[in-house]
């Protein structure tokens, strides 16, 4: 027993292969040195890989796999070796009658693997579709188009597959993929738990005299509004969602407010987004969290309905203070611009908007002198317009009854006044003009 323990102290047991190799009774040097041709091509061979109806095949080496003749041979020294060194002399006694073959044992670099495997994750790549919300034909319901999962390749199981695999792989048996289910960011139940269902409100405004850059601006920024959702306790910000109404997103110059004169800038037009939307807001009952009137009258609105907008400094803000999510759409159809907000409307809820005290301002006359026409002679070059102050109410009813008069703003508009031209030059006398008079 103990010559037996001498002679194979750093041997291989007797019994003992190695991928169809003999290697009882070697050292492990001897050993790494017979294998050396054993394993050749090994690391070029072919494993298979599947999913579903696909397959791809990838050489080990693509893989990032290589030979561990380390581990292997350890493997190979251990057989017989488990226990007490007495307790196993049966053992090693009967692996020369029932002989053992070790499995080449491998390393797979990662980086290498979760490279070469970029053809299959795309493949089998799939991305998730969102619930989204749809309305019914006539557009008085909503409706949830269901979600739909995504899946993904699991380098890292598929790696450990492939690794469990190796030792008795046979080619063209396939490693099949591993592969995740993704879920969609936004599902069906959970849009169905944001009880959005029909309108809470609509409003509409003209748009038929707006010139085709002003036209575009609108549709920009509907586009931008529209579909946009917000969730119970959500605040709302026209400027985040809409964006700067600049060249760089693709607006046109149109007339703008500025300092209370009507000039050309980019962009002009989007107020009428803004307003349309501000009176949608007003009689879905929501918080108004920011809003401001125009410096002038505009064209679209009675006074104190309006609500102007400029990214960085003006905003329009709501809170969605219901149990329910709001729905934003916006809709440009005709000569009309309509928002409508969707939710859960509150069983026989009425708003209305009123406006009180509204007090007209004389536009008045502003004369500009000219010595380009005679004494006293007027030319209109600008015609004005009056300016107005105005209280705004909200007004909540249930079922006709009056339950809240709320008071939204106090609103003037600068007065704009009608210019002339007034002639201060001198008349020169001439054959042609004597006598005449000049009024």
């Amino acid at each position: 027993m103990f010559t037996d323990y001498l002679y194979h102290r750093n041997r291989i047991y007797g019994g003992v292969y190695i991928n169809g190799q003999y290697v009882g009774g070697l050292t492990i040097a001897e050993a790494d040195k017979q294998l050396v041709k054993n394993i050749e091509g090994l690391e070029e061979e072919t494993v298979f890989f599947s999913y579903n109806d696909a397959s791809w095949a990838l050489r080990k080496s693509e893989l990032g796999v290589t030979v561990d003749m380390e581990s292997t041979l350890r493997e190979a020294c251990l057989t017989g070796r488990k226990g007490a060194h007495i307790r196993n002399y049966y053992a090693r006694v009967m692996l020369l009658a029932d002989p053992v073959t070790t499995p080449i044992h491998y390393r797979i670099d990662r980086q290498v693997f979760y490279k070469a495997m970029s053809a299959p994750a795309k493949a089998v790549l799939r991305e998730p579709q969102d619930a989204v919300y749809i309305l019914t034909e006539n557009g008085d319901r909503v409706e949830v188009l269901p979600d739909q999962p995504g899946r993904k390749l699991n380098m890292a199981k598929t790696l450990e597959r492939l690794y469990e695999m190796l030792p008795a792989y046979k080619a063209p048996d396939p490693v099949e993929l591993l592969v995740d289910e993704v879920e969609a960011a936004r599902t069906a139940a959970y849009l169905e738990s944001l009880r959005v269902r029909e309108p809470v409100s609509a409003f509409s405004t003209d748009i038929s005299s707006s010139l085709p850059n002003r036209l575009h601006n609108i549709k920009l920024a509907a586009n931008a509004l529209d579909g946009t959702l917000v969730e119970p306790d959500k605040e709302f910000s026209f400027n985040s969602v809409v964006g700067p109404a600049d060249a760089a997103e693709g607006y046109k110059s149109a007339p703008v407010i500025v300092a209370g004169e009507l000039v050309e800038g980019v962009g002009g037009g989007v107020c009428q987004v803004s307003t349309t939307l501000y009176n949608a807001i007003l009689l879905a009952d929501l918080s108004i969290a920011e809003r401001r009137n125009h410096s002038l009258m505009v064209g679209y609105v009675p006074p104190g309905l309006d609500a102007t907008v400029s990214h960085g400094w003006i905003d329009l803000r709501f809170l969605n203070d219901r149990d329910h999510a709001v729905w934003v759409r916006a809709f440009v159809s005709g000569y009309r611009l309509t928002i409508k907000l969707y939710g859960d409307p509150i069983p026989g809820q009425e708003v209305k908007v009123v406006t009180t005290d509204t007090e007209k301002i004389a536009q008045g006359v502003k004369y500009i002198k000219t010595a380009d026409l005679p004494v006293g002679v007027k030319e209109k070059v600008k015609d004005g317009q009056p300016g107005y102050r105005v209280n705004v109410w909200r007004v909540s009813y249930i079922n006709g009854e009056e339950i809240r008069r709320e008071l939204l703003s106090r609103d003037t508009y600068k007065a704009v006044p009608d210019e002339y031209l007034l002639g201060t030059g001198e008349v020169s006398v001439s054959a042609d003009n004597v006598g005449q008079e000049i009024e």
